[in-house]
């Protein structure tokens, strides 16, 4: 489960994921907060290792939790994924993934296109498979990276 995260005191949000009561995820990209506030957060970090003590602390340090329920469907990567070769094959092979996995390709996927539009050198190298070739240490048992060769 996600959970977004905002307060009065800091612009933005942070979204903090768990799984089996433990931080699996934490992304606090799209938040603009304060050099004290930084060290604060790096400080307590702690705290939200653990879901149960992650919301007693949320409620004591004053700042909205919002559990999220997070898109998992293939519709989701076809449509953030801009390669599109063999939806039917794919939605087969999308099928056969974990849950856990998944999760963690969707977790991936931001920080990837980030590289991609950093190192734009790189991303012209990048062949149609791209993305799955990325991913493969995920989930290469499933060589999902068959849904988009030529």
């Amino acid at each position: 489960m996600k959970y977004l995260i905002t307060a009065a005191s800091f612009e933005g949000s942070m979204i903090i994921g768990f799984e089996n009561g433990y931080l699996n995820f934490f992304d606090w990209s799209g938040v603009k907060i304060t050099e004290t506030q930084h060290k604060f957060l790096l400080k307590t970090i702690e705290h939200f290792t653990e879901i149960n003590t992650f919301l007693e602390y949320c409620k004591r340090i004053n700042v909205i939790c919002n559990a999220v329920e997070e898109d998992l469907s293939f519709d989701r990567l076809w449509k953030e994924y801009g390669v599109k070769r063999d939806r039917e094959r794919c939605v087969k092979i999308f099928s056969r993934i974990k849950k856990s996995d998944i999760v963690s390709l969707f977790a991936n996927m931001k920080a990837y296109k980030r590289y991609l539009k950093v190192n734009t050198d790189e991303s012209r190298k990048v062949s149609e498979r791209g993305l799955f070739e990325r991913m493969g240490q995920i989930i290469s048992h499933l060589k999902i990276n068959q849904c988009t060769t030529v």
